[in-house]
């Protein structure tokens, strides 16, 4: 794996690029954090991937057969520094074996720099990374491609079990996650004005508002059979939604302008799929764009 990382690059970047994490016993390192995403894809090196998807498979079915998650992980771990690679194989343990797995996740539901790498994963995961890497002839074996994908780690975040421990028992597992979040965010300091989710500083305010129960709201809803069901939803603080807000209008805004780009390439290729009404929402988009306030300067270099 080291080897993988090394490959074609600078040896000496794994010391200034770490996620540090802290256990009952003292802190890991987990390095090359552009390996974290490896078990879904690394690059082509199809062998590594193989070789995570394969870890990951081994710890699902020693889990499923009654193992402990604690030992499980931490053979998987071993001891001293290690690429982030194995982050995820641990990440999609702890997810996908909840609640086993309550006490094992303290250590990493409690890192803000996890949380944050977490969020970009998600995505990564929705868009099927590594869907194609067997072609059609993928090998047999007790695992493949479509029973890890099934796995409840591939469509949640780490930080959405976060409020089990709000909710659920023991409580001192709750405050044991906010003490960990606390003593890290004193590390970080607070966030800034441009600071987004991939900003572990504002990542651990969100996490700590995540545990706090005032910021939850009683909803009830009727499930399938007609029966009705109580839970609580999530109600982000006023700090925080104002915070985010303009962000997520301009996250919305180039979306929506990705949208129109490939309605236009569509009906350039297709004439049918062309109509009055595209034509009048592009319009409106290229003068908004190219109006003077979201012209930017230009440089001019002289030779």
């Amino acid at each position: 794996m080291k080897h993988a990382c090394t490959f074609g690059g600078d040896k000496s970047r794994p010391t200034d690029d770490a996620l540090v994490i802290e256990f009952d016993d003292g802190s890991r390192r987990f390095t090359y954090l552009d390996s974290y995403y490896w078990s879904r894809e690394a690059n082509g090196y199809y062998c590594v991937t193989s070789a995570l998807m394969a870890l990951e498979a081994w710890g699902h079915h020693r889990i499923d057969a009654g193992e402990s998650v604690e030992t499980v992980t931490a053979e998987i771990l071993g001891e001293g520094d290690l690429p982030a690679a194995y982050l995820l194989v641990i990440t999609d343990l702890l997810i996908s074996h909840w609640s086993k797995s309550r006490k094992a996740a303290l250590p990493f539901v409690g890192c803000p720099e996890l949380l944050s790498l977490e969020r970009t994963r998600q995505s990564r995961d929705s868009m099927g990374l590594n869907r194609g890497m067997f072609g059609d002839k993928e090998p047999r074996g007790m695992a493949n491609l479509e029973s890890l994908r099934k796995r409840p780690s591939r469509g949640i975040p780490l930080e959405w079990i976060l409020p089990h421990y709000l909710f659920g028992e023991p409580a001192e597992d709750g405050e044991a996650v906010r003490t960990r979040l606390e003593t890290a965010l004193s590390r970080l300091g607070p966030y800034e004005s441009h600071s987004s989710m991939a900003d572990p500083r504002l990542m651990a305010v969100h996490a700590l508002n995540l545990l706090d129960s005032q910021n939850y709201q009683t909803r009830t809803r009727r499930d399938e059979a007609g029966q009705e069901q109580t839970g609580y939803e999530y109600v982000a603080p006023a700090a925080e939604t104002q915070h985010l807000e303009p962000m997520q209008l301009q996250m919305s805004a180039r979306m929506a302008a990705m949208h129109l780009g490939g309605e236009v390439a569509n009906a350039l290729e297709d004439p049918e799929k062309s109509s009055r009404e595209l034509v009048a929402r592009s319009l409106v988009w290229a003068r908004e764009w190219t109006s003077p306030a979201n012209l930017k300067p230009t440089t001019i270099i002289r030779f």
